[in-house]
């Protein structure tokens, strides 16, 4: 859980760190999340506040991981303009991450 303060236009939303594993030499793990996120007015759910979630390089979508140590810190970032246009109220979103084992992709 990550609470979001008022006006906050950046606020950390952990890190997805691989803390222990044996990753074959030919595989990784991914890790994904959707884009396009929006925070529901818990009061009227046709009231949003769209948001983004980010690592060091900007939008965060996926990232693939190769031994243990690799990680990635995340925020939640919200534009000063979205929070000036949103109505007043608690608001509410669920993350999905999904995380897959598979084999390196060659190009």
């Amino acid at each position: 859980n990550t609470t979001v303060a008022f006006n906050a236009t950046e606020t950390s939303f952990g890190s997805i760190e691989v803390t222990a594993a044996q990753i074959n030499p030919d595989m990784q793990i991914s890790v994904s999340v959707p884009t396009g996120n929006e925070l529901i007015n818990q009061t009227d759910n046709t009231k949003t506040l769209p948001y983004t979630i980010e690592d060091a390089n900007g939008e965060f979508t996926s990232a693939a991981y190769l031994a243990a140590g690799d990680k990635t810190d995340l925020t939640i970032n919200i534009e000063q303009d979205d929070w000036n246009s949103a109505y007043a109220g608690d608001y509410e979103d669920e993350v999905i991450f999904t995380i897959t084992y598979e084999e390196i992709p060659t190009t």
